[in-house]
């Protein structure tokens, strides 16, 4: 299940990477919002994982795609 929605979340972070080509319209907010969220999942990721003792692979096999 949790590849599902890892693959689902990056799936919508691929569609809203485009929102910086488009001059006008809410997709750029959404993107916005998105990406401070997928980030802020990431931090709390990782700082879970290395409270479990999960090796750097463990957790970097776990994060999803970023807002770049």
């Amino acid at each position: 299940m949790a590849f599902v929605d890892t693959q689902a979340e990056n799936a919508l972070l691929n569609y809203l990477k485009n929102a910086k080509y488009i001059a006008f319209g809410e997709q750029h907010i959404a993107a916005y919002i998105a990406a401070r969220e997928t980030e802020f999942t990431a931090v709390n990721m990782v700082m879970a994982g290395r409270k479990a003792g999960l090796s750097s692979e463990d957790v970097m096999e776990r994060l999803r795609e970023t807002y770049v």
